[in-house]
């Protein structure tokens, strides 16, 4: 079964999720550690719009900030919050705060086959990613949904994987036994061998391709560190999936429900016009390998029709130079008509929607770009950016968006930039946009495992639970 672990490599990527399991309600606080003092502390809080709360106790330069737009209590961490201050290069460690309530609730009974005992190695107990965790079904089902995939003996078996990163360990003894030496090479040294190269084993640098490797590929049941996702799979190169197809697939299965939290002061969730609910942090949802391999069933499952792309610029549009208002928006429509004149460039099902604009400002962290199909669909391609002081503006510069997954692309998107000008820029910022293309890539024909009515999603995915019994895989 050449198309299984190729799934299952995909799910890797939401190992990343900034979540806490179980009944965790997030703060609108955050503990931060500023180098440079409580000064420098005071002006950063400032510039982000938080409170400035003083330190911490007795932590010397770490602070507690209070963002008076975040809900004071909410089940989903305020990623974008936390992202921007990361960014700051003045802040050196960030956390959003979280308490957790004592409620009585029903419970999931685990017996002793529950998941915890499926495996020997010591950090499976705690791969919440991989297993479903919770006390109780009131709280958001948050692992990737494999256990049912293992189950019917799909863990990679068969497959090579590749990994394109810094090296990795080839002794490593929880790899050793997946490690393809003839399918491995360093582009660095035009060998072979991918060990990576350590100036010095205990600090950080060059663990990264070791980390992903086993997230993917940990050897099960050995006790040692944890299991990978496709804990049966080689470590090297490929797969029959093409990568337009596994989009797809993530795109028709990923579950929105354990990520929605209706009473976040943040984007939620909104619906296309084919029935997606896509969000802006985390896209089509969270990925459920079980459905994903159901629908990547070889028996059924149909290669993508042809990649189709219909490019319109601003030279075909007889569009000038417009100014961009300070504090203001520029707003323009664009005519995608031709994109359905010629078999060669038709598009009907859109997959991405790609804005590439030339601007010039002096200070381009204050523009903001959105657009909005010719379905009504919304998307955002760039927020404002408070620590992107560059006057270098944008040039030639690509912004994509995928919201607009399935739609018609025929007929009139609009175009708005906005000049924010509040704090972040200064009183003479003002914009020029120079010239523009708009690319829409997909296809003529429908999908074949496109529904004619859009996606219709079932019941609530936090009702589901993890078949907990054993005899998961190969062991």
């Amino acid at each position: 079964m050449f198309w299984s672990a190729s799934i299952l490599r995909y799910a890797v990527v939401l190992v990343a999720f900034v979540y806490v399991v179980g009944d965790t309600d997030f703060t609108n606080d955050w503990a931060v550690h500023v180098p440079g003092g409580e000064v420098e502390a005071r002006m950063v809080a400032e510039e982000h719009g938080y409170v400035f709360h003083g330190q911490i106790g007795s932590l010397e330069n770490y602070f507690l900030f209070k963002h008076s737009d975040v809900p004071s209590r909410s089940k989903r961490s305020s990623h974008q919050h936390t992202k921007r201050l990361i960014d700051d290069n003045r802040i050196h460690w960030v956390e959003q705060q979280f308490g957790r309530d004592r409620v009585k609730r029903d419970f999931i009974i685990r017996d002793e086959g529950n998941s915890d005992n499926l495996y020997n190695d010591p950090m499976w107990s705690g791969q919440w990613y991989l297993h479903d965790k919770r006390q109780s079904t009131d709280s958001p089902k948050l692992d990737l949904h494999v256990l049912p995939v293992w189950k019917k003996g799909i863990t990679g078996e068969g497959i090579v994987v590749t990994v394109l990163d810094d090296g990795f360990e080839t002794d490593h003894p929880d790899l050793t036994k997946n490690y393809d030496k003839d399918a491995c090479y360093d582009f660095n040294s035009n060998d072979a061998n991918p060990y990576p190269r350590y100036n010095n084993p205990n600090n950080e640098e060059n663990k990264h391709g070791t980390r992903c490797i086993g997230e993917i590929a940990m050897e099960e049941n050995n006790n040692i560190c944890g299991v990978g996702v496709a804990h049966g799979a080689k470590i090297g190169g490929s797969p029959d999936l093409t990568w337009r197809d596994v989009q797809h697939i993530i795109v028709w299965t990923s579950e929105p429900a354990p990520l929605e939290v209706p009473e976040a002061n943040e984007p939620t969730f909104k619906t296309n016009k084919i029935g997606l609910k896509v969000d802006e942090v985390f896209g089509f949802g969270l990925l459920n390998t079980d459905a994903m391999i159901k629908l990547a069933d070889p028996a059924t499952w149909q290669t993508v029709p042809e990649w189709k792309e219909c490019v319109i610029t601003s030279e075909d549009a007889k569009f000038t130079q417009s100014h961009i208002p300070r504090g203001g928006e520029l707003k323009f429509d664009i005519d995608t008509t031709k994109c359905m004149d010629t078999s060669s460039s038709s598009v009907n099902y859109l997959e991405h929607a790609q804005f590439t604009v030339t601007i010039t400002h002096p200070n381009r962290g204050s523009l903001a770009i959105d657009m909005t199909s010719p379905q009504g669909t919304e998307a955002m391609l760039l927020s404002a950016r408070n620590q992107d002081r560059s006057k270098d503006g944008f040039k030639d510069w690509t912004f994509m968006s995928v919201h607009t997954w399935g739609e018609n692309p025929i007929g009139l998107w609009s175009i708005y930039i906005r000049d924010v000008q509040t704090s972040l820029g200064r009183a003479d910022n003002s914009g020029i946009l120079v010239e523009w293309k708009l690319t829409v890539r997909g296809t003529t024909e429908k999908p074949n495992h496109q529904p004619d009515g859009g996606r219709v999603y079932g019941a609530d995915y936090n009702s589901v639970k993890d078949d907990r019994g054993k005899g998961h895989g190969k062991h």
